[in-house]
Order: structure tokens, then C-alpha cells, then sequence
């Protein structure tokens, strides 16, 4: 009895190994559930969003950066310096004039 079962199954296994769609199948699947269960692919799918993330990030930063450094440019300038100073601080150049409005 347990002979034709072994029997049985070295038939099955050697059409199985005889045809190449089979196997391969069964190697993609055997392949595919292996990384899945691993955790490579998830760690590699997050991996990639991290990297998106981080590409923006640097891109923001450097235009942020750009802005700064023509701010820098700028505050050397004294004419900058007096506007900022109006807009920021609510200063007034001599003679201007002045409206308080009250509610």
C-alpha cells in the first residue's frame, strides 16, 4: 500500500518537474509568498515612500534656503532695512502723515 502511494507521488512529481509553466508558476508563488511573509517587500514599499517624503522635503528646504540668502542680500541694502522697518514696526518717515482710526 504505502508503495503505490510513493508510487503515486514520484508520477505526480516527475510530470510536475517535466513541465516548465508548472514550475515556474510554483516558484513565482513560492518566491512571491516568501517575500511577503518575510516583511522585505513592505520594508521596501515604505523604504520608497520615506525617500518621496525626504526628496520633497530637501526640495522645500531649498527653496527656503534661496529666499534666505536673497533675504540676506537684501538686508544689506539700507533702503530694505527702512521699508521692513515701516511694514514691521509701524515706523514713519518725517512728514508722513498719519490716520488713527477708532471704532
Amino acid at each position: 500500500m504505502l508503495q503505490r502511494y510513493l508510487y503515486r507521488f514520484f508520477y505526480f512529481l516527475n510530470d510536475f518537474i517535466h513541465d516548465t509553466k508548472k514550475v515556474l508558476v510554483s516558484c513565482l508563488i513560492f518566491l512571491s509568498f516568501s517575500l511577503l511573509l518575510d516583511g522585505s517587500m513592505y520594508r521596501l514599499w515604505k523604504l520608497n515612500q520615506q525617500f518621496s517624503f525626504f526628496q520633497q522635503e530637501l526640495k522645500s528646504l531649498e527653496l527656503k534656503e534661496q529666499q534666505l540668502a536673497k533675504d540676506l542680500q537684501n538686508v544689506k541694502n539700507p533702503a530694505f532695512m527702512k521699508r521692513l522697518a515701516q511694514e514691521r514696526l509701524d515706523l514713519t518717515d518725517k512728514g508722513d502723515l498719519i490716520f488713527v482710526f477708532t471704532e
